[in-house]
């Protein structure tokens, strides 16, 4: 799925560039596609409502380009690039069945009250839910890092019983402009219930994301305090801004686990006297790494393992002492570089236990080893998608600690891993 934006300014952009090309001038369009191929799939998502991998887009677009040609032909006069694409994917390629013809203003407009909160005007939840999960996708695919923030207006509720829903509604939609006015067109900005708001950062780091919630923090409470909220001079209220930040893959590496992360963060920021923005990696328990050497086999999981074409595949399975060793991770060193975001099965065998362990685990880290540029130190943070997983990570500290467990507010750079 293409990370170029389907709304805004570049939507518009696209829209006149196709009623161009309806007209016979392709040279902008041409222009376009040939200095961003990947606007491929968007621009047919925008013709048709169907989605397409970057490959399919490029073959569909060449076969309805040869189409429009041939209709232009066998009709004596310019075919348009809507027909051709209709025509191509009901008789060609079938993939639409019954259309429907409708003017396009009035499409975006239908189509933008169906994936807007009515308030606001940012996406309501259920287009952040497709969008996660959409970035999510693309991010794994091409190894891409990206950021969520979640935000969430203070003593919101305390406003809303105090002062009435008018009031609430005015610090909603106030919030949403300094959100609106912060973010780039690529980014995602949700209204995702009640109070709370949430951001899709495609290819920001850690630091990137810190900085733009940290902007709208600082510009709400600036707008709120030099516009207080109320009619009443003497019951007028400031109001101010709270969020949580959690990073794939590095926090997680599913939206479920992303979206309780940054939450996670956010109640900290809450705890901790509001107005402030937490990372997720701030907020986690530190544990003492052990110079333990432990055997270890890992393998890709499943999902990523069943594409033998992708170049930086790693074997079916690889062997290796860990270095050192946490309940949150391992350090090991290895013969091949792995990508980091891959996704890992691994087992830890203990000999004087006896003992097998078998964990979820993803490449956090990578460098080359001291000394030797034919080696690879490889940090892998062990990952619980469920409560089987999480059981197993508990297991494993009782293994690996005993007695130190007590020292967990030890920090060491294996922690930072995680």
């Amino acid at each position: 799925m293409s990370s170029l934006p389907t709304s805004g300014d570049s939507r518009q952009h696209w829209i006149r560039l196709l009623e161009e090309a309806s007209q016979g001038r392709f040279q902008e369009l041409e222009r376009l596609l040939s200095s961003e191929p990947e606007a491929l799939a968007p621009l047919l998502r925008l013709l048709t409502e169907l989605d397409f991998e970057e490959s399919e887009a490029r073959t569909h677009w060449d076969g309805i380009l040869r189409h429009r040609a041939e209709l232009t032909f066998r009709l004596g006069r310019e075919a348009s690039v809507q027909l051709a694409t209709l025509d191509y994917f009901q008789n060609l390629a079938p993939a639409i069945r019954n259309p429907k013809v409708v003017e396009m203003a009035t499409f975006l407009a239908t189509e933008r009250s169906a994936i807007t909160d009515g308030l606001t005007g940012l996406y309501n939840r259920p287009f952040f839910d497709a969008s996660l999960r959409r970035e999510l996708k693309r991010a794994r695919r091409y190894g891409l890092a990206f950021s969520l923030v979640m935000l969430d207006l203070d003593d919101f509720k305390m406003v809303n019983d105090l002062h009435g829903h008018v009031v609430g509604d005015e610090a909603l939609a106030r919030l949403a402009d300094v959100i609106r006015a912060s973010v780039r067109e690529i980014d995602v900005a949700c209204r995702y219930g009640g109070e709370e708001f949430a951001l899709i950062l495609p290819e920001t780091s850690r630091t990137g994301a810190y900085i733009v919630s940290e902007r709208i923090r600082v510009d709400a409470k600036e707008t709120f305090d030099h516009q207080p909220l109320g009619s009443r001079p003497s019951a007028q209220i400031s109001m101010s801004v709270s969020g949580g930040i959690a990073i794939y893959p590095t926090d997680s590496n599913s939206a479920e686990g992303l979206v309780r992360m940054a939450d996670k963060a956010l109640y900290r920021s809450k705890h901790e006297g509001k107005n402030r923005i937490t990372l997720h990696a701030e907020e986690k328990r530190r544990s003492p790494r052990l110079e333990a050497k432990k055997l270890l086999v890992f393998r890709e999981r499943p999902a990523r393992r069943d594409r033998p074409d992708r170049p930086d595949r790693i074997p079916d399975e690889l062997r290796s002492e860990t270095k050192n060793l946490s309940r949150n991770g391992a350090l090991v060193e290895s013969q091949i570089p792995l990508n980091i975001g891959t996704e890992l099965e691994i087992d830890i065998y203990f000999p004087q236990k006896g003992s097998d362990f078998f964990l979820k685990g993803r490449v956090v880290r990578l460098e080359e080893a001291p000394g030797n540029h034919a080696r690879y130190h490889v940090g892998v943070a062990f990952v619980a998608d469920d409560e089987e997983d999480a059981r197993r990570l508990e297991t494993l500290a009782s293994e690996i600690y005993g007695p130190l467990e007590t020292h967990g507010d030890e920090s060491t750079d294996l922690d930072r891993l995680g």
